[in-house]
């Protein structure tokens, strides 16, 4: 495996400099800065019988970094996350990558965004306001060091693969555990999206496999709407411990200001009966399974700062928990 791990990185260092290679020196580098924050207000209006009440207002998360066009064919990418912990702001590299683009094909390699929710997001196009499905409930990280390749085949369909170092970057151990993975989009009449992918990664015995689905629907940037269900066996090489679930969202735009917003997820785990819990035998990841009910109000004063106003309903699957309810006000702003 650590050999394995050595001719991957060579493989990728190689190609990057035989890319690299190919530069041309009449090309002038065009660059533009990255930065994006979000901020919010929240409260649980209250809480429950068993949450405290609470609320705070928090800079969430920033992102700082460079984008730059170093030639016809290739750019390069470096952006920082910065991530408030509990009141502690801690620093990642998140992306440090170099990509060629000619003609139908793209390729990626360094510290690259992953494939397996980057068009869900996209779709949901409200990160600031609620991470993805697949993020915010840790099927894979939204980062890792790698090589992603596309091809478009037609307008209308696209091959993708990635092959990750499978630790996140967050995380960026050189003794991590390899993650190939490879999905299909295909495009419907132009307002139809629907995609498809799998990914596969090995453990000492235990194999860990993610399968996920997606369809969404646009109508002339005036509504969409978008579903996927996902399903990962063996979460964290534990045998039968597996996540499933699905997410529905809908966006609504009224004009160029106003949104309406809403969104439905159910994240699930099998149950695993033992002699301690066959009396009463609940979900594996119970403290982290939960439905969530959103719907919200989004205005946008300008393309470069956007605000909403949303409640949520959470429901832990802890047994015998109550509903809690959510208030939130989100702001992001960009460059």
């Amino acid at each position: 495996m650590v050999m394995l791990k050595k001719q991957l990185s060579i493989l990728i260092l190689f190609t990057s400099f035989t890319l690299l290679g190919q530069n041309s020196n009449n090309f002038i580098t065009n660059g533009t800065p990255i930065l994006r924050v979000f901020a919010k207000y929240s409260s649980n209006l209250g809480g429950n019988s068993t949450i405290e009440p609470y609320e705070g207002m928090e800079l969430s998360r920033a992102y700082l970094g460079y984008k730059a066009q170093i030639d016809s064919s290739f750019h390069v990418k470096l952006v920082m996350d910065v991530e408030n912990k509990t009141g502690r702001f801690d620093t990642y590299l998140k992306n440090a990558s170099l990509s060629y683009n000619k003609n139908q094909f793209e390729i990626n390699i360094g510290l690259i965004s992953t494939t397996q929710f980057a068009i869900q997001e996209k779709t949901w196009g409200h990160r600031y306001i609620q991470k993805s499905y697949q993020d915010q409930y840790k099927y894979n990280s939204s980062a890792d060091l790698g090589v992603s390749i596309f091809y478009n085949f037609k307008p209308w369909l696209n091959l993708d693969f990635i092959f990750q170092n499978g630790e996140g970057y967050k995380n960026v151990d050189p003794t991590g555990t390899y993650r190939g993975g490879f999905g299909l989009t295909v495009k419907i009449l132009k307002s139809i999206t629907y995609r498809a992918y799998y990914d596969f990664s090995i453990k000492t015995d235990i194999s860990r496999e993610n399968y996920a689905t997606f369809i969404a629907y646009n109508f002339k940037k005036t509504f969409s709407i978008g579903a996927e269900f996902n399903y990962q066996k063996n979460n964290n090489f534990i045998e039968n411990h597996n996540l499933y679930g699905y997410s529905i969202f809908s966006t609504y735009n009224y004009n160029n200001h106003w949104s309406i917003i809403a969104r439905y997820d159910n994240s699930m785990s099998n149950t695993i009966t033992t002699d301690l819990t066959r009396i009463e035998p609940q979900p594996w990841n119970a403290n982290r399974d939960e439905q969530m009910i959103f719907a919200g109000i989004q205005y946008k004063l300008s393309n470069k700062v956007a605000t909403s106003i949303n409640y949520r309903r959470t429901l832990s699957a802890v047994r015998y928990s109550d509903w809690l309810n959510w208030f939130f006000i989100n702001i992001e702003f960009k460059l």
